[in-house]
């Protein structure tokens, strides 16, 4: 089966191999939990855009800190539709506006970090935030 076939591959020596079953919503989730463990930033990065990653590998990767090296898995999180509240929060506050009109525009994002992503000094950032707590405004 394509799983069973998905779920071998977590042992890849090749990390880009890796990273492909990472990203692959249809990799079972156990082989999703071994690949949590994986020492290479771009299996983590794409096991952060997977909808089928783990609550709590996501909320993980959302408690590291916020800085420039992380903003590509910050950005995956943030446009990852399974991404849970309390990872939006806290990427909120990323010093990457590209990441911030991301959390802004994930349905997920709770009301209250909508209300301050409002005020964010991005102009990109502030319309996301804007037209999601007030949908139809013009």
């Amino acid at each position: 089966t394509p799983g069973a076939a998905l779920a071998n591959l977590v042992r890849d020596p090749k990390p880009s191999v890796r990273a492909a079953v990472a990203g692959n919503p249809r990799t079972p989730a156990a082989a999703l939990g071994a690949l949590v463990a994986d020492k290479d930033d771009d299996v983590l990065d794409a096991l952060a855009g997977n909808p089928s990653a783990s609550v709590g590998f996501l909320e993980q990767q959302a408690n590291a800190p916020l800085d420039w090296s992380s903003a590509v898995r910050m950005a995956r999180i943030a446009n990852n539709p399974s991404a849970p509240a309390a990872a939006l929060r806290k990427i909120a506050y990323s010093p990457s506006s590209e990441v911030r009109a991301l959390v802004a525009d994930n349905p997920n994002t709770p009301h209250d970090t909508l209300e301050i992503l409002a005020h964010d000094e991005s102009s990109n950032v502030r319309a996301g935030a804007k037209a999601r707590l007030h949908p139809g405004a013009t």
